[in-house]
């Protein structure tokens, strides 16, 4: 396993899983008689997960809504989310991620004045255009601009896709699976388009509806770590730990740097009693990302209940330091 896991890097750099940001915390429901970290505050569980492909270009502009469908790739297949979710983060695109908001903002002003030299009429010149527009944070252009696309050709599923993902960084739920639904009757073998509907109806707690998209999606790529790992994520928040289990080790089995899935398996094996192997797998968590401070709190917790007082205190003392660290951090930005 790589150390120094970073989760907004491997956010980007993968695609995040569907409910990453909205599964709750079990943080004081770890152990039969819970313990709260002094003075802490729930937060979002660690960690980043989508579900397939290279992640390209950033449907919506920022980090705070990640988890949702991603946008479509240049070749003929498309990525997607699973949905960083209202207040989750969207994945970044391969060149749009390596560049600020003013640098993306920038290029497509240069992309507009040199517009006017290409045919504005070509679905191309649109779709190019909307991807560049939701990249840049203008979401209602990228609308209108996908819209264009679809009024000249109907049966274009990336754009769909695309226009969906934009739908649901407005909040619009019900236009974004419209599209998606209408994709997938164009394409009932595109497996992007149906795990990002599966990630989108999971985001929206629509569980068993999610399942079965996730499990048709599985049956066309039975080998994607990001589906599989949503599948199970689909279970661990239906409290189902001991289905969750196989998915979340079978994910590891196909990417073992997968942070996301190391965590919901160690929780999972604790919420159904498997103490010691919840304990090696937060120990593989702190392995992984020396500077989570809160899978070094679970550890500690872990500790105290198979009675190993010492290492707890060891434990508990490095999460205090590392979240100290992480606060002064962020005192300074």
């Amino acid at each position: 396993m790589r150390p120094g896991w970073n989760e907004k890097k491997e956010r980007r750099e993968r695609g995040p899983s569907f409910s990453f940001d909205e599964v709750s915390d079990p943080e004081g429901t770890l152990l039969d008689d819970p313990l709260r970290e002094p003075g802490d505050v729930k937060e979002g569980v660690p960690g980043d997960s989508a579900v397939h492909g290279e992640v390209e270009e950033p449907a919506v502009a920022g980090e705070d809504r990640g988890n949702r469908v991603t946008e479509a790739r240049e070749s003929e297949e498309m990525e997607t989310v699973d949905p960083e979710q209202g207040s989750q983060a969207a994945g970044v695109a391969e060149e749009a991620g390596k560049k600020s908001p003013e640098e993306v903002c920038e290029e497509i002003e240069e992309y507009e004045a040199d517009s006017a030299l290409e045919d504005k009429d070509s679905t191309k010149w649109h779709y190019d255009r909307g991807k560049e527009l939701a990249a840049c944070g203008r979401v209602h252009e990228a609308v209108e601009a996908y819209r264009q696309v679809l009024n000249l050709d109907p049966l274009h599923v990336k754009a769909r896709n695309n226009l969906a993902l934009v739908y649901d960084s407005l909040g619009l739920f019900d236009k974004a699976c419209e599209e998606l639904k209408t994709a997938l009757e164009l394409d009932t073998r595109n497996v992007e388009v149906r795990a990002n509907l599966g990630a989108l109806l999971g985001e929206h707690c629509r569980f068993e509806e999610a399942e079965r998209e996730f499990k048709r999606a599985l049956d066309l790529a039975p080998d994607d770590p990001r589906i599989r790992f949503n599948l199970g994520l689909v279970y661990f928040r239906k409290g189902l730990y001991s289905r969750a289990i196989p998915e979340f080790e079978r994910t590891l089995a196909l990417q073992e740097d997968h942070g996301e899935a190391i965590y919901y398996l160690a929780q999972s094996y604790n919420l159904t009693g498997q103490y010691q192997l919840s304990l090696e797998h937060f120990e593989a968590l702190v392995e992984f990302d020396p500077g989570n401070h809160r899978a070094f709190w679970y550890l500690g917790m872990l500790c105290d209940r198979l009675k190993d007082y010492d290492r707890a205190r060891e434990n508990y003392q490095i999460s205090y330091r590392l979240k100290q660290e992480d606060r002064g951090r962020g005192e300074q930005d």
